[in-house]
Parts: C-alpha cells; sequence; structure tokens
C-alpha cells in the first residue's frame, strides 16, 4: 500500500540529515569560525550594496 511506501521513504530523509549532522559535528572549530567569518562579511557586502543601489531609497516619495 501506499502507506507502507511512505513509511520506508522518509527512512531517507532522515539518514541523511542525521549523515550531514554527524559530518558538522566532526569539523573543527576553526572552520567553523572561518566559516562565520566569511559569511559575515559576504552578508555585509550584500546589505551594503543593497542599501546604497536600492531603487526604491532613491525614488521620489508620492503623494
Amino acid at each position: 500500500t501506499i502507506a507502507c511506501l511512505v513509511k520506508k521513504l522518509s527512512f531517507i530523509p532522515v539518514m541523511g540529515m542525521l549523515c550531514c549532522l554527524y559530518l558538522m559535528i566532526e569539523i573543527p572549530a576553526r572552520s567553523w569560525a572561518v566559516f562565520f567569518g566569511w559569511m559575515a562579511f559576504g552578508l555585509v557586502i550584500y546589505f551594503s550594496y543593497g542599501y546604497w543601489k536600492s531603487k526604491l531609497a532613491n525614488a521620489a516619495p508620492t503623494k
């Protein structure tokens, strides 16, 4: 039946998540620090560009 098939298929995503979690736990702390450092740098660039190049910010207010 379809219920049996769905129960078996839900095993695959759970195992995928557990494998990813295991890999994330095994990464050294320095690698996490570098990752979050670059992530912060990229987010600053992303939002700064959006703030200064926004067409809505440069548009004249309408009444």
